[in-house]
């Protein structure tokens, strides 16, 4: 009954989107994170170069990610392997190079993830990601890594969006759950939230009413199990940080973008919050 819907559903959005979304030619929402208006997601295989072929992790000179934040700057390191292309950040002049070195391998690690499942996959044809680094000071560093892969015999590609939040201090990956107290209410209002897409159609009112009634048609307990285990491989949701909110980034059908993500303004969490002292730094 559940896939009975999502078809219906998809047939739905299909219709708008040919009819209302045809002329739209924004990449990401307006109303999406400032910080990620740069990504750039390829709709199509043929709109991406094809990626030279080596093996080594490179940094791209003068290739600067972000401004000078509490001692951080970032420089763009690649991994290119045949048809794998992926960008992410790397810390650089940082005066503690052992510390340097350390934050920087948590991040290698979580761009690099899926490297073991894709990097033998004789059907691939292409494999790109891109980075952004969405919030930075000295105790907590987010980014998210979007991209899309395209498959041999696939009707077209699909986007997908993971993402890694460091602690500083104790230099380690955190999830929703350090920040977070996971409920029904919590669910509540995540679906209620701010949608955001970097599709290449403009997030109308009717969409995003087919969108909510999709998320809702999932089910409370859905969505709990989903962020009690999101920002880890083996689950699609994820969360990252910006300047005013956290961010939640979930799965959909590839015709409502593959993925959107949820704004949750701080000031709208107090409910929510746990004790972790990263609050303090995060929204005092």
């Amino acid at each position: 009954m559940k896939y009975k819907k999502i078809f219906a559903l998809a047939v739905v959005l299909t219709l708008i989107l040919l009819t209302g979304c045809a002329d739209s030619h924004n990449s990401y929402s307006k109303a999406g994170p400032s910080s990620s208006a740069n990504l750039q997601t390829a709709t199509s295989a043929s709109s991406s170069p094809t990626p030279a072929i080596t093996d080594e992790r490179t940094t791209a000179s003068g290739s600067t990610l972000g401004t000078e934040c509490s001692g951080f700057q970032f420089e763009e390191s690649s991994y290119v392997n045949g048809a794998i292309t992926i960008k992410y950040p790397q810390i650089v002049n940082l005066s503690d190079k052992e510390l340097q070195n350390r934050l920087n391998k948590i991040i290698a690690d979580s761009a690099l993830r899926n490297l073991p499942i894709i990097q033998d996959d004789s059907t691939l044809n292409e494999y790109d990601i891109t980075s952004k680094v969405t919030y930075s000071n000295a105790s907590l560093i987010s980014i998210i890594f979007a991209g899309y892969s395209y498959y041999k015999q696939a009707a077209h590609p699909n986007q997908f969006l993971y993402t890694v939040t460091i602690d500083v201090k104790n230099e380690q990956a955190i999830t929703i759950r350090d920040l977070v107290k996971i409920d029904d209410k919590f669910v509540s209002v995540m679906i209620a939230g701010h949608y955001s897409t970097m599709m290449d159609y403009e997030m109308t009112s009717d969409i995003i009413s087919s969108i909510r009634d999709y998320l809702n048609d999932l089910g409370t307990e859905y969505w709990i199990l989903e962020l009690k285990n999101a920002d880890t491989s083996d689950y699609d949701t994820a969360s990252y940080l910006t300047e005013d909110a956290l961010a939640i980034s979930v799965s959909v059908p590839h015709v409502m973008g593959d993925h959107i993500e949820i704004l949750l303004p701080y000031k709208d969490l107090k409910d929510f919050k746990t004790d972790s002292p990263l609050w303090d730094v995060l929204h005092p």
